[in-house]
Formats: C-alpha cells, structure tokens, sequence
C-alpha cells in the first residue's frame, strides 16, 4: 500500500511532505503544511492544495470550530482534526469519471469496500478500516451528482456522510 494511503496515523500530505497527525488542535493545525484557511465566524476551513492520496490533484479540506461538540452541527465544529474531505481537481472528467478513478485506486490500494446505492440510484462506498474509515460517494446536488470523498478518525466515524450505508 502507497504511504499516501496509510491514514491510521492521519494524512500525509504529499505536495508538503508533512505528516498532519489525527486529533491535531486546531491551532497547532493552522501551522502544520501551511493551509490557507477561511474564517466563518467561531469556525475556519482548512484547505490544503496539491497531489494526494497518490498523486491524485486535489484539495483536502477541513472545518474547525470551538469545540462545542452538541447538536446536529457537530461534525462541523470540532476543535482538532476528525476528517478530511478530498476535492478531486482534474480537468476534463465529468464526477462520474472522478468517482470511478478514486474508486479504482483505492479499491487497488485498500481493497473491496460495502457497497450501495442510495435513493438518487448513486454509487456509494465506505471502507472501514482500524483507526479510521473511507467515505466515497457520488451524492446529489442541483439535479445533478458530485464526487465526494471522506477520510474519518475512528472518533467520528458515526458522523460520515456516508452513514445510511448498509448496517446503519
């Protein structure tokens, strides 16, 4: 398995050579790989450019807030890392052709994960692995689908978008 795809210890990210370790305060997290980061009141997304996941062109993104972990909204302010969403950039392919390459990588690199469809009729895919797990879905936005993808510390695994899979 590529390095770029051992995320027990958290992300490695490739264009930095740096190791962003899970559960990294969001402070100490603002300095790590030097992210630009947008502020939205008591929370501020993280965003980190370059190759990934093995030299796939992208941008993983965070949130990070106080850490009031209550209420619906608490995937979204917690105050060190819990997840990451990867934002596949290539030019050229339609989201189906996102999901179909990332799938195949991992897939190569991770092996099979459950599978399912949801009530749009679009592909999901969840690997759940010691420590963390692997969101990968096409979902609904507009009328039309996107590429969504998510990496999740085994403390949040219950908040994945992808949670209405099979056994939830």
């Amino acid at each position: 398995m590529s390095s770029a795809l051992l995320f027990g210890e958290g992300l490695w990210l490739e264009a930095k050579s740096v190791l962003v370790p899970w559960l990294t305060p969001k402070q100490m997290l603002m300095s790590l790989g030097f992210p630009t980061f947008d502020v939205r009141g008591t929370s501020v997304e993280l965003q980190w450019a370059g190759p990934g996941l093995g030299g796939f062109e992208g941008l993983f993104k965070t949130h990070l807030g106080d850490g009031d972990l209550t209420g619906p909204a608490a995937w979204y302010v917690a105050d060190r890392l819990v997840y990451w969403d990867f934002q596949y950039l290539p030019t050229g392919l339609t989201e189906r052709d996102k999901f179909d390459r990332l799938a195949a990588h991992l897939v190569h690199h991770i092996g099979e994960a459950a599978q399912w469809v949801d009530e749009y009729d679009l592909p999901n895919m969840l690997w759940e692995q010691p420590g963390y797990s692997l969101s990968l879905a096409m979902a609904e936005r507009f009328g039309g689908g996107y590429c969504s993808f998510r990496i999740s510390h085994a403390s949040h695994r219950h908040m994945t978008f992808a949670q209405h899979g099979p056994n939830r």
